[in-house]
């Protein structure tokens, strides 16, 4: 599996991409005519894909998806997915963004740790009275993307917050973190702090002190703002860096022992509450998908 680094265009955080797949050749059967678009991934950006003609399969780690025209697929900020064509000059477009507010290194993890009770995946089938909201939101941000007339970046910026907005409406996403941005600035030394030294043995009597703060007050502070104790989030911060080692050759025990877990065992059960599986079911499912691939 790789991280895909999105590349922006036109000074603003969204790129778009039209594509038709070519033709598959018609000697292959019907049931085997899968191939690949977009190897199994993942990014720091929001992702819509709408089908303009044929079918395409979406697959994560937890789902497989099929969609048809007419079909709007978003899957979340940091899921792994990747797609294939089912048919013959399968068209469709792509926008992928993330908001202004959600590029500071500190916030991703803060987001994700949010969106970790979010959907990470979601079909806006054709005909549902709610897809077409996301459709005309699409619409427009496909429209000024492509015509660039004046203020075209203000009118896709606006209706980026729109799909958004709308994701939270419908319960796909989590309430907005924006509004929470000056607490967040008050705790920040100490989550960078985290952020660098995850694999030390910190204690919340080690960061109440950096703030100067009595120890109870700032237990209460720290959870207040973040929505978790300071001691679930460096566990999440710790599992965030394990998923990254477990793409690599390197063995259980070895990546509890560099992000910071006391046991193998203590690092399997944290690392199951936030993945709902095992780090050797997660490793074996990103080896299934890199073979199949």
């Amino acid at each position: 599996m790789r991280e895909e680094f999105v590349k922006f265009e036109n000074n603003i955080s969204i790129h778009i991409r039209h594509a038709t797949v070519p033709p598959i050749d018609p000697k292959i059967p019907f049931m085997q005519r899968t191939e690949l678009v977009s190897d199994f991934h993942l990014h720091n950006e929001y992702e819509f894909l709408r089908i303009n003609r044929g079918v395409l399969r979406c697959v994560t780690l937890d789902n497989e998806y099929l969609l048809r025209e007419g079909d709007i697929m978003f899957v979340n900020k940091y899921i792994a997915h990747s797609t294939y064509f089912e048919n013959n000059r399968t068209h469709y477009s792509l926008i992928q963004f993330r908001l202004p507010s959600e590029s500071d290194s500190i916030m991703q993890y803060i987001s994700r740790f949010k969106k970790t009770f979010d959907i990470s995946a979601f079909v806006f089938k054709k005909d549902e009275e709610r897809s077409v909201e996301i459709q005309k939101y699409i619409q427009a941000i496909l429209h000024e993307y492509n015509n660039q007339e004046p203020f075209w970046k203000d009118y896709v910026y606006n209706h980026m917050l729109m799909l958004i907005t709308a994701l939270r409406r419908h319960g796909i996403l989590s309430k907005s973190m924006q509004n929470n941005m000056e607490n967040i600035n008050k705790i920040r030394p100490i989550l960078e702090y985290i952020n660098e030294n995850y694999a030390d043995n910190i204690s919340t009597n080690d960061l109440s002190r950096m703030m100067h703060f009595n120890e109870t007050y700032f237990c209460r502070m720290f959870k207040s703002i973040v929505g978790t104790s300071a001691l679930n989030y460096i566990n999440f911060v710790r599992i965030c860096k394990a998923e990254k080692l477990l793409e690599k050759n390197v063995g259980i025990l070895e990546i509890a022992h560099e992000t910071g877990f006391a046991s193998a065992s203590y690092f399997n059960r944290i690392f199951k509450q936030y993945n709902h599986r095992s780090p050797s079911e997660y490793r074996k499912i990103l080896c299934n998908r890199e073979f199949e691939q």
